[in-house]
């Protein structure tokens, strides 16, 4: 009797074997339809930026600075000391080698203000600039020599 009751289990657990195997290979086959399902689908263009990437270089001769911003700013006002960029009417970049410094033109919580001292020709300029363009400024900047 204990040779057969052996038996009989042994029996039972190779057909839980054979049944959760065959379980098994039902998920894995549906996992893989979803998976050739996926890769059946031809791919999508990547959507456009909604900000232009062009750059345009801008250079100072007087205050001996040059850098690189974007292209969707305007350059409203340059004189020999200055230069002041806007952005749909808002002041967006100012720059000066005065001795006025950026402060007391643009006084907005949003903007960033800075000194760098050029050595080449011993000015110090002041930068004002919103806080999204700070980094490409800040990147691009160099300091020129103006003596030639």
């Amino acid at each position: 009797m204990k040779i057969k009751s052996y038996l009989f289990l042994f029996a039972l657990i190779i057909i839980l074997f054979f049944i959760i195997g065959v379980r098994y290979g039902q998920k894995v086959e549906q996992a893989n339809k979803t998976i050739n399902y996926y890769l059946s689908l031809p791919p999508t263009k990547p959507p456009e930026p909604t900000i232009s990437k062009d750059f345009l270089s801008y250079t100072h001769t007087s205050c001996g600075v040059s850098f690189v911003y974007p292209a969707w700013l305007s350059k409203e006002k340059e004189t020999t000391v200055s230069a002041q960029f806007l952005n749909q009417g808002k002041m967006a970049l100012f720059i000066s080698c005065d001795k006025i410094t950026p402060t007391t033109v643009v006084s907005d919580p949003n903007m960033v203000t800075f000194q760098k001292k050029n050595f080449n020709n011993n000015k110090t300029i002041s930068f004002s600039v919103t806080k999204s363009l700070f980094p490409i400024i800040e990147k691009s900047l160099e300091l020129i020599s103006t003596i030639k």
